[in-house]
């Protein structure tokens, strides 16, 4: 069970227009983001993905030796939702001209050429293979960080899914004192203070969103006030770096 309820395509279009009012300067990154988010979350809803089943031995041991569920390469992907919205990001990337709309063009057109194969790019991404990802975009004349933002961007809906479906074999009100998520493994890539003092880590790479200790460094696990330190700009106070 996810600890907030699903963000919805309405919020995701508010959050961007106060934020936009709150700071101008970030506007055009706001509309860019918001478009990404709200297809992504769209993409979710015609998703079907057969949830991962844990059998009880493998759950027993995951839970006392504190590892994650899974491997993120174990993580199921909808192959045809994922194909569409990939297709979906790179005219979103052109239509907002941002500095890797040339490689979303060249991406557009392979897929739809059939220069580029969705599935084995996807199975690269989920089996951390970075080394045939570059080939991949050296094959098709492009930039192989652009394929990746594009491709991961692609599979997040089906990430995020299986997340939830996962999570269901996690105690939600448990605060998990780790580095890193009790789902995939991967490494958070935000806190967020709840109106309570609560502290909640979300999952760079599942999105998967935890409580974790108020004391307590994400990287390190030290729990020493004298190694936890904090910077924040004047005037964004509401926003701060976490250091240990």
């Amino acid at each position: 069970m996810p600890l907030s309820p699903p963000i919805t395509v309405e919020q995701i279009s508010r959050a961007a227009r106060v934020l936009s009012q709150l700071r101008p300067a970030y506007e055009a990154l706001l509309a860019f983001y918001a478009e990404v988010f709200t297809a992504q979350e769209k993409a979710k809803s015609d998703i079907d993905l057969e949830p991962i089943q844990l059998p009880p031995e493998t759950l027993s041991v995951r839970q006392q030796d504190q590892s994650p569920l899974v491997a993120q390469s174990a993580f199921r992907i909808d192959n045809a939702c994922s194909e569409h919205l990939l297709i979906q990001l790179c005219d979103i990337v052109v239509a907002h001209k941002t500095e890797i709309q040339a490689a979303a063009g060249t991406i557009h057109e392979a897929v739809t050429h059939g220069r580029l194969k969705p599935f084995d790019l996807f199975t690269d991404l989920l089996q951390g293979k970075d080394g045939a990802i570059h080939d991949t975009a050296a094959e098709i004349g492009t930039d192989n960080k652009a394929l990746a933002f594009l491709a991961f961007n692609a599979i997040q809906p089906s990430l995020e899914l299986c997340a939830e479906q996962l999570a269901v074999y996690l105690d939600a009100k448990a605060v998990w004192n780790k580095h890193y998520c009790p789902v995939c493994g991967g490494t958070p890539a935000l806190a967020v203070l709840g109106m309570e003092g609560q502290r909640e880590l979300h999952c760079r790479y599942c999105r998967h969103a935890w409580r974790a200790p108020r004391i307590f460094c994400a990287f390190c696990e030290t729990t020493q006030n004298n190694e936890l330190h904090y910077f924040f700009a004047e005037n964004e106070k509401d926003l701060r770096v976490d250091v240990c």
